[in-house]
């Protein structure tokens, strides 16, 4: 995780009036991020370029929207010791961890 300038680990805005990240921050943040997530294209013919290109397409942009799903849990588990990374990635709709 990159700092910010003059910010020390933290990213402005992110606690709470209390100064605090709480479940409820944590779980509209996962519902934002699963929606987030690129929508399948559903069945494409691999053997035409263009179906291995959507295909291709796709694949790509889950890789990256998953990357930045797994970088926000890292900066959530900075700021709250509770946070459960795994439930978190879950709540997102990443499978595999």
């Amino acid at each position: 995780m990159s700092k910010i300038p003059g910010q020390g680990d933290t990213w402005p805005g992110i606690r709470s009036r209390e100064g605090n990240v709480t479940k409820m921050h944590f779980q509209a943040l996962a519902e934002a991020l699963r929606d987030a997530r690129p929508i399948d294209p559903g069945p494409v013919d691999i053997g035409t370029l263009s179906g291995l290109n959507v295909a291709a397409d796709h694949e790509i942009a889950i890789g990256v929207w998953r990357r930045c799903v797994e970088n926000i849990a890292d900066v959530c588990r900075g700021e709250n010791g509770r946070f459960d990374r795994t439930r978190f990635l879950r709540a997102c709709g990443v499978s595999g961890k």
